[in-house]
Parts: C-alpha cells; sequence; structure tokens
C-alpha cells in the first residue's frame, strides 16, 4: 500500500514512523481493486474555481482570479502534456465559459456584449468568434454543464457542442444529474437533456446529484471537511474520496465489511470543486492553491484461496 498524505499538493507523511497513520488509498469491490495515485498539479497553480471538459476529456479548462480577486481568467490547458494553450482574460466583460465544442478547438463563453445577452465562440487560437444563430438567446451567464462535457444550460436556453441554441420550453424549477452524467430538469415535467438538444421526457431515476461528474458505474466521489485549530488560527481542510458505490449496511456481517468502501484522492485547504475526466480514470480537483489531477486504477478482483 501507498501510504501517503497529499495536504494542499505537498508530501506530509511519506512512511509510517511512531503514530504515524496509514491513509487508505485502495480497496476492493466486487467488480475488482480500485487504487488512487499521485496528484499532478496543472502549472504553477493559483485561486481556481470551477473546471470545464472537453469529451474525451484531452482538454481542461479552469477559471481563475488573481490574488486580488479582480481579475479573472480562463485557462485551457492539454492533459496529455500538461501544457497551457489559451489563457483568456476576461477584464470586465461578464463572460462564463460553458462548452467545449465538439472537436475541442474552441470554447463557447455565455455572456453580454454590447449588452445584449449572447454566445461567442472562441478557437484555442484566441480570436473570438461569434457562436452560430440559434432558435433563442440566453437571458443571463448561468452555466450548468452535463457531466460528459457534450451539452450545457444556460438558465434556460440549450447550448450544444455545435453552437446551436435551443430553447427549454418552460421555465426550469428543479434540476439534478444522473449517474450517466445527463442533466435532468423540471420545466413543465421533468426531462432528460440529450447531446443533441432535444429533451426526452419522462421520470427521472432515483438520487439525482446536485454536482454533475461525481458518480460513475460503481464509484462515487464524495468529501468531508474539518476544521483544524491551533494557537487561535484555524484551517478549513477537505478530504475528497472515491467510495465504492455498491457498499451499503448489511444485516448479516461478512468478512468484506471489515475492509476499506473507500480510498483518498486528495486532502487540502479550500477546495472549490472536483469531478472525474470525461473518459478517463482521473479525478480533477479544483482549489484556491491550483489544480490537481488525480488518477486511478481499476484491477480485477483478488482471487480468493
Amino acid at each position: 500500500m501507498d501510504n501517503r498524505i497529499w495536504l494542499g499538493g505537498g508530501l506530509v507523511c511519506a512512511v509510517l514512523i511512531g503514530g504515524c497513520q496509514a491513509t487508505t488509498y485502495r480497496f476492493e469491490t466486487v467488480n475488482g481493486i480500485v487504487e488512487t495515485g499521485t496528484p499532478d498539479a496543472l502549472g504553477s497553480g493559483g485561486p481556481a474555481f470551477g473546471a470545464l471538459f472537453s469529451h474525451d476529456g484531452e482538454t481542461i479548462g479552469t477559471v481563475r482570479y488573481s490574488p486580488n480577486g479582480n481579475e479573472a481568467e480562463f485557462v485551457v490547458w492539454d492533459r496529455a502534456s500538461g501544457t497551457e494553450r489559451l489563457r483568456y482574460r476576461f477584464g470586465e466583460q461578464d463572460w462564463t465559459p460553458a462548452l467545449f465544442s465538439a472537436d475541442g478547438r474552441s470554447v463557447f463563453f455565455a455572456g453580454s456584449f454590447d449588452g445584449r445577452p449572447t454566445v461567442r465562440r472562441i478557437p484555442l487560437d484566441g480570436q473570438a468568434h461569434r457562436a452560430p444563430e440559434g432558435e433563442a438567446k440566453p437571458e443571463g451567464t448561468v452555466v450548468r454543464l452535463d457531466g460528459n462535457g457534450t451539452v450545457a444550460l444556460l438558465d434556460d436556453t440549450i447550448l450544444t457542442a455545435d453552437g446551436r441554441l435551443t430553447p427549454l420550453r418552460g421555465d426550469a424549477t428543479d434540476l439534478g444529474y444522473d449517474r450517466d452524467g445527463h442533466i435532468w430538469v423540471r420545466a413543465r415535467g421533468w426531462r432528460r437533456i440529450e447531446p443533441t438538444g432535444k429533451t426526452f421526457v419522462g421520470d427521472p431515476p432515483k438520487g439525482l446529484d446536485a454536482e454533475p461528474g461525481r458518480r460513475r458505474p460503481g464509484l462515487r466521489l464524495t468529501s468531508q471537511g474539518t476544521t483544524l485549530e491551533h494557537l487561535g488560527a484555524s484551517a478549513f481542510a477537505t478530504a475528497v474520496w472515491l467510495e465504492d458505490e455498491a457498499n451499503r449496511p448489511s444485516p448479516r456481517k461478512t468478512a468484506r465489511d471489515d475492509q476499506p468502501h473507500a480510498a483518498l484522492v486528495y486532502l487540502g485547504p479550500d477546495v472549490t470543486s472536483f469531478s472525474f475526466v470525461p473518459n478517463r480514470n482521473e479525478v480533477l480537483v479544483v482549489t484556491q492553491t491550483g489544480s490537481f489531477v488525480v488518477p486511478y486504477t481499476t484491477k480485477p478482483p483478488a482471487k480468493r484461496p
């Protein structure tokens, strides 16, 4: 077992010596053994809030703010090489990154242009272009991205990865995400938003998540926060866990009940968001000190004697 504790990207405990407790980085499910790896920092750090993924998970975008909080920028990273592909400064513009294009070469931003709400496409070469005309214009910049990077909901307008805008036809009064990452919204009844922008009317599955990208078949991401105090000072730390979604209390205790059902992904201060990276066995943790990609592996279950 790899007994490490990562706090804010730094290694706190490397070996088990005199009272240093082991940290769990692996657990076994009925489908196999899951093990989390070492956090990999994106860039040089800095306060970050929220993230955007391309559908293939090869490109990641994060919103960062200057130390004084007066300036914001959208930074796009190539996941494989860790290199920066685009740095777009917002300035005084009220823009929100909403969705990567289907080919991953552009980013759609929702915001106001000449006092009118609209969507703009910005290729990764940095030159802005107006998005194709759609059936509706978004009335604000509240963006809800699905868990697969394929479609976004801008208030009551649907944005697809080809830049089309389609009205939702009804005020959204409730919203959640299923385990496949689809957006479910209640607008004249429940409906699921498809990557094409069309909606499927029906009853949502039980247990919709409030945030996207935190469940995969058999796995779930959760967090646990605690406050540390010392000599009048305090720090709030968050542990992000990868857990066995199938773990349920059993009326009959078995040997498996004595085993861990979760593994630590990240432990550190000021975590603002976390989610699976689409189509990759990785978790992105966004914090006010930087963004970190944490890989995990799944192996066949151990053979029983």
